[in-house]
């Protein structure tokens, strides 16, 4: 069983969120720790940070051309996943507040 499904922390047991991790695997790679994703959610520590933790997700756009009308020269910034889970996906930005 691997620790992501129930995590011990002071004598306390975290149950795990999802029981199928597949959507979460990305493109399969190793991260930069050389971890699978496995690896990862066995080393996780889900107290790390405090609960609820407050996140935001954001979209940012850039516009290149001279014509308003032609949205093709309209851009998106999008930063490629090099952490599990998920990794080598290409989220919209996000992050933790503190």
């Amino acid at each position: 069983m691997i620790k992501s499904q129930e995590t011990e922390k002071a004598g306390e047991k975290m149950p795990a969120f999802f029981q199928d991790i597949e959507v979460f695997r990305g493109d399969g790679s190793r991260n930069e720790k050389g971890e699978t994703l496995e690896e990862f959610l066995e080393n996780y520590d889900p107290y790390r940070y405090k609960n609820p933790c407050c996140t935001v997700d954001m979209a940012v756009f850039g516009y290149s051309g001279k014509d308003p009308e032609n949205l093709e020269d309209l851009r998106i910034l999008l930063i490629r996943r090099k952490n599990h889970p998920s990794i080598g996906d290409w989220p919209c930005r996000e992050g933790l507040l503190s």
